[in-house]
């Protein structure tokens, strides 16, 4: 069975020797965020835990599914998510192609 986010973050925390509230606080985050969200099951906002993830070295699909990407791979996907709709299909259209191409 699949771990659950939280436990991946907080194996992510344990790993950096940080604390809660140095990560909280360098994250741009109340100095109680990080606690909150692990002891008290607070939900974070995806920007937050973005900000999160990067002081703990560690990539927010990592902590969300388990499945560590490199940073140029991460990279593209925050780009590609402040694409409008219309710019997100013209780059799935390119990338099929050149998918396509390089078969």
């Amino acid at each position: 069975m699949e771990r659950h986010w939280r436990e991946r973050l907080e194996q992510a925390l344990e790993a950096s020797h940080k604390s809660k509230r140095s990560v909280s606080l360098a994250a741009r985050c109340g100095a109680g965020y990080l606690h909150d969200v692990l002891s008290e099951g607070k939900e974070p906002t995806i920007d937050r835990l973005m900000r999160i993830a990067d002081v703990l070295g560690v990539s927010l699909s990592w902590i969300l599914y388990g499945i560590e990407l490199k940073k140029p791979e991460e990279e593209l996907l925050r780009a590609y998510a402040l694409l409008s709709e219309r710019q997100k299909q013209a780059v799935l259209e390119l990338t099929r192609s050149m998918a396509e191409d390089g078969r």
